[in-house]
């Protein structure tokens, strides 16, 4: 629900600024936070549900409302199985370019838009696309940390070997910290072996003695 909402205020934001053209409305901002946080599954419900609020917002637009579902949803798979910043940074980037070109594309067609604001229009997919990942980048460690939600990003800081419980497990009692190495990698293949989250089994391994 706090993701909607925020998804919400940035639409009135760019909505409340007449110079500002409503294919700027970073609607993929809420499903990328909640296909990382938990699942695809759930980041499309997000897009359905926030795009088509944000389509009574800007009333009843339905061109608009299409290209804000399709953002949406593709950006909730994008973010399926991301490990690494610059990876999602990449991958959700260039996925949410493409298809908010293609969908404002179909859409200004449609509307016998003249070739000069089609060419325009398509020039704001990519600048959508790079507001909506940074805004998500920034939002995450709050909701992350506002909520105590635990996403693959702070699980590979819990891998670093530099964290402190590791780091003194480490030089306190070598043996058993090379054990829950093991035991991380174990669980880890146990995990893909079954379709479960092998990072947070592998995170869980290293921790389990400490």
């Amino acid at each position: 629900a706090s993701v909607i909402l925020l998804t919400m205020l940035g639409g009135w934001a760019v909505l409340g600024q007449q110079r500002l053209s409503p294919y700027l409305i970073p609607a993929a901002v809420g499903p990328l936070i909640i296909g990382l946080v938990f699942d695809v599954t759930l980041g499309a419900v997000v897009a359905i549900t926030g795009s088509l609020l944000l389509g009574v917002v800007t009333g009843f637009n339905f061109p608009l409302t299409v290209v804000m579902l399709a953002s949406g949803a593709v950006a909730a798979f994008a973010a399926r199985d991301l490990r690494g910043r610059l990876k999602f940074i990449v991958k959700s980037f260039f996925a949410i370019s493409l298809i908010n070109i293609l969908a404002i594309a179909a859409v200004e067609y449609l509307r016998q838009a003249p070739a000069g604001q089609i060419k325009q229009a398509l020039a704001l997919g990519p600048l959508n696309a790079a507001l909506s990942v940074v805004l998500a980048l920034v939002l995450l460690p709050v909701l992350e940390a506002v909520f105590r939600a635990t996403t693959d990003y702070s699980l590979l800081e819990l891998a670093d070997p530099d964290q402190p419980l590791l780091k003194r497990l480490s030089l306190e009692a070598p043996g058993t910290f090379q054990h829950s190495l093991l035991v991380g990698n174990l669980a880890e293949a146990a995990a893909l072996a079954i379709g479960a989250n092998s990072l947070q089994a592998r995170i869980m391994g290293y921790y389990h003695d400490a």
